[in-house]
């Protein structure tokens, strides 16, 4: 009954104009387009009623203000989450425009006719002016803009080295940049970090040849030092290095947000900078305030994305486009140059290795590059033999487990070595940080250190671990099992399982002696 109720209303309000709306997601909202022409009609009506009233009876001259407080409260729900999209659907700050529009209106009345004193004139003359400068200066400063835009002509940088920066810069623009425009050299200086960031280093990009790409891994027999990034066989020839000691010199290109109290939007300013002076254009969306004085006052609160920002102001016009057609800042710099040919373009295989392809860049850094990276190899395994229970080099051991290579025939040896010392010595992240490094060992390696691994694998102590507490039953441990604050046992199984997994692959025997230690484990590992 109920049901045939609400079709039968729903019918009526549909016969009568009424239809759902959708703001935003799929939040229904009734709606008729006579409720946004009242929304906007009533303010109108109220200022033109009070507007007369003031004109044509005496009072108090208080009522200027009025609609300014109504303005003021409606920004209040147009402030709320959820509530602001019913509140744009039903035209909210046209009218909030409208009641602090007529509310100056109200005010210069009350002036003229000398209901309160000249110098409150100051409100509705700033009000004016400030949209006065506002539309007439910003149709001026857009078209300078815009004219400055459609004029840019891409630049050739020839054989000088880019430098890109700026406030929103990183190093991933300058990456596209390498991939898109026709340079060959690209130095990299990141804008400040993001909060609760570390600061970015200054990379040196080289855009290579088919056959230049070739002699690079040749060079670097497919593994570069530590932070030379080689390119993959499939992807655009481009090394990324550290630049920290590169001298400052090229054609700098700036890219950095645009504000002016003129012309808003999303722009960017961007500049190229040489020798013989500065380039700039601007390239983005922008606007200028609409054709009619509409002053808004709501803080908008983005929940699904976007940016929640105050809008205080005059209402903007619609947007323009400025420069080329983009999808983001991304694609802005390469846009600054010409273009690179499909055919390869420019390379920088002279300044890497040299006019007799010996003696370039490359042959120097790298070599000094793999030299200090292999004495920080030797000294990490020097300190792991003589003093197992100290922390060692932190970058190397990363560095050696993400790169296999680097491992010789004997480490995996060492690093069982290690472990067992530092499990005697009670070392908690020392035991993990061998187990780590035993699980990242070249295949060759591993199978040669299986034997060695017996023990390791076959042990709860060093594979389990329980939460420490007044609940946990000590009898279910392992004998001996040593605590570490909250915890008990090593957790190999939890926080390394790859190692098990991978010493299980051995073999039959090996893989039933994992399962074993699994259920012997109660469903504490990560072996399945």
């Amino acid at each position: 009954m109920a049901g045939r109720s609400g079709m039968a209303i729903g019918g009526v309000l549909r016969t009568l104009g009424f239809r759902w709306i959708f703001p935003i997601a799929t939040m229904p909202i009734p709606y008729h387009p006579l409720i946004g022409i009242a929304f906007l009609l009533g303010p109108i009506l109220w200022v033109t009623r009070l507007a007369l009233s003031a004109a044509t009876a005496p009072g108090s001259g208080l009522a200027w203000w009025h609609p300014l407080v109504a303005a003021l409260m409606l920004g209040i729900p147009m402030s709320i989450p959820i509530v602001a999209w019913g509140m744009m659907a039903f035209r909210a700050p046209l009218a909030q425009g409208v009641l602090i529009a007529g509310s100056m209106l109200l005010l210069t009345i009350d002036v003229a006719m000398g209901r309160v004193a000249p110098w409150w004139a100051a409100l509705p003359a700033g009000f004016v002016l400030l949209y006065a400068v506002q539309r007439i200066g910003g149709k001026r400063k857009l078209a300078d803009l815009r004219a400055a835009a459609d004029s840019w002509s891409p630049v050739d940088p020839g054989d000088a080295t880019v430098i890109v920066t700026g406030e929103v810069h990183t190093a991933s623009k300058a990456r596209t940049l390498i991939d898109s425009a026709d340079i060959a050299r690209v130095l990299s200086l990141p804008g400040p970090p993001l909060r609760g960031q570390r600061p970015a280093q200054p990379v040196m990009l080289h855009r290579l040849s088919a056959e230049g790409m070739t002699r690079l891994r040749a060079a670097c027999k497919d593994v570069g030092p530590a932070g030379w990034h080689l390119p993959r066989a499939d992807a655009k020839p481009v090394l990324q290095r550290p630049a920290d000691d590169e001298p400052v010199e090229g054609l700098t290109a700036t890219i950095a947000r645009y504000r002016s109290l003129l012309v808003g939007g999303y722009l960017h300013r961007l500049s190229l900078t040489d020798g013989a002076g500065e380039r700039v254009v601007v390239w983005g969306h922008a606007h200028i305030v609409a054709p009619v004085p509409i002053f808004t006052v709501f803080h908008w609160t983005a929940i699904f994305g976007g940016k929640s920002e105050w809008h205080i102001g005059f209402a903007p016009d619609k947007t323009v486009r400025l420069g080329p057609e983009w999808s983001n800042d991304y694609h802005m710099l390469p846009r600054l140059f010409t273009a690179r040919a499909e055919d390869g373009g420019r390379n920088d295989d002279t300044t890497l290795f040299g006019a007799d392809g010996e003696s370039g860049l490359l042959a120097a850094s790298l070599a000094a590059a793999a030299a200090d990276e292999r004495e920080r190899i030797a000294a990490f395994w020097r300190n792991v033999a003589e003093a197992p229970l100290e922390p060692n080099d932190g970058n190397i051991f990363q560095r050696m487990c993400d790169t296999p290579r680097l491992f010789r025939p004997g480490d995996g040896q060492r690093l069982v070595t290690w472990l067992k010392a530092a499990r005697a010595g009670g070392k908690y992240y020392r035991v993990r940080d061998a187990a780590m490094m035993l699980a990242a060992l070249p295949e060759d390696e591993f199978a040669a250190t299986g034997p060695a691994l017996f023990d390791i694998v076959n042990s709860r102590i060093l594979a389990g671990e329980w939460r420490a507490g007044p609940d946990l039953d000590r009898e279910s441990l392992p004998r001996d099992c040593p605590s570490f604050g909250r915890f008990a046992g090593y957790g190999l199984a939890l926080h390394h399982p790859r190692l098990y997994k991978r010493f299980a692959a051995l073999g039959p025997e090996e893989a039933a002696l994992v399962k074993a230690l699994a259920d012997s484990l109660d469903g504490n590992h990560r072996l399945d």
